[in-house]
């Protein structure tokens, strides 16, 4: 399955990145990490978090939050739209 964005796609400023995203049921994203501290919001659908090997499921209207370099996979339980909050971090 692949991430889509929707819309005009990720809005950024000099100090966060907010990202609407359309996933397709059963699209996964993998265990990863980032620098950046990420706040996930479900406007519809459900998703399965998985975050520091403790996994969970949000629906629309609740979110996740996934703190600066810890493993985190989203998986999509069923079509879903989320928006992606992230702090701007600037890599060396």
């Amino acid at each position: 399955m692949s991430l889509v964005t929707f819309d005009a796609g990720p809005m950024r400023t000099e100090r966060q990145e907010i990202t609407p995203y359309e996933l397709a049921a059963g699209f996964d994203s993998g265990s990863h990490a980032h620098p950046a501290e990420e706040t996930v919001y479900v406007l519809s659908g459900r998703i399965r978090v998985t975050l520091g090997g403790e996994s969970y499921e949000v629906e629309a209207r609740a979110g996740s939050f996934h703190p600066s370099g810890v493993e985190h996979a989203v998986e999509a339980l069923e079509d879903s739209k989320v928006v992606s909050f992230k702090n701007v971090v600037e890599e060396d």
